[in-house]
């Protein structure tokens, strides 16, 4: 699975819990969870469990606080589904 797909996949988790996400907004590596998708902390745990549940892998709750951009998940993706 290459980074687009990622971005792809984690743009629909993103579209249940970000409040100000419109449509056809561009998700690149470098977009802050917090500042421009207004992630909260609740919103960032059931966002972990749906990253689990669609790329079947496992996060560790000490790796959330590392999280601050898309490219961080992404980046976390890959190296868990090789």
């Amino acid at each position: 699975m290459n980074r687009d797909e990622v971005r792809t996949i984690l743009r629909i988790c993103f579209q249940k819990y970000s409040r100000r996400l419109p449509q056809g907004y561009v998700i690149t590596d470098s977009t802050a969870l917090i500042a421009d998708l207004n992630i909260d902390s609740a919103d960032m745990v059931d966002i972990v469990l749906d990253v689990e549940y669609q790329f079947k892998i496992q996060v560790p709750d000490s790796q959330f606080s590392y999280f601050r951009t898309i490219g961080d998940l992404v980046d976390f993706i890959e190296l868990n589904t090789q």
